[in-house]
Parts: C-alpha cells; sequence; structure tokens
C-alpha cells in the first residue's frame, strides 16, 4: 500500500493520524517503550528465569567435577553395585552427591533429585 495522491499527502496524513487503528498503535507502542526501558517485558522475565536456571546447573556441575576430580586424585571407584540415588551401595560417586545435598543447598534441589 502507497500514497500515489502527492498533491493531497498532508490531508490524507491528518486523517491517517486521527483514525482508531494508529491512536491504538501508537498506545501499544508507548507502553511496549516503557516496558522495554523498564525490562518488563515478557522476553526479559524469561531471560532472567533461563539465567537463573543456567547459573544453578553450573554451580551443580562444578560440584559434580570436584566430587570427579576428589575421587579420581584418591584413586578411588566411583561406582557401587547399585546406580540410583538414595539406595545402598550405589557407590562413591553418588554417595558423596547424596552426602553434599544433606549440607549444599544447590546439590539438595529437588530437581537434582531424579531417579
Amino acid at each position: 500500500m502507497g500514497i500515489n495522491d502527492w498533491k493531497n499527502l498532508s490531508h490524507i496524513l491528518l486523517q491517517h493520524e486521527k483514525a482508531q487503528h494508529h491512536i491504538e498503535s501508537i498506545h501499544k507502542w508507548c507502553e511496549l517503550s516503557i516496558r522495554l526501558k523498564n525490562q518488563t517485558t515478557r522476553d526479559a522475565q524469561n531471560q532472567r528465569l533461563l539465567e537463573s536456571e543456567k547459573q544453578h546447573w553450573h554451580r551443580v556441575l562444578e560440584r559434580l567435577l570436584s566430587i570427579v576430580e576428589y575421587l579420581s586424585t584418591n584413586n578411588l571407584a566411583f561406582r557401587g553395585s547399585i546406580e540410583k540415588l538414595f539406595q545402598p551401595q550405589n557407590g562413591n560417586f553418588l554417595g558423596l552427591v547424596q552426602l553434599l545435598g544433606k549440607f549444599d543447598r544447590v546439590m539438595s534441589d529437588q530437581e537434582f533429585k531424579m531417579n
């Protein structure tokens, strides 16, 4: 859609500016502009949640790697006869994961305690 009637452009623009759809669009644009400045858009909220989740799993990974480093440095076996958390005889690795979970909020997170 374009304009071919250049002689009446000022009149056409004036009508457009007074049109209901134009006024609604301006209000929506102003509202979005304010939300973008305040970082209250859905994208900003989702980005904050994603960043929080990313940091959580980074901290979990740091702890798991520390357990691996400890076991390998001391030449200890990782596995037990059971390969599930919270089961007897599940080995050194899972046993240390459980132990950390008792004292460390990151490792005691309910999402981590999956079977």
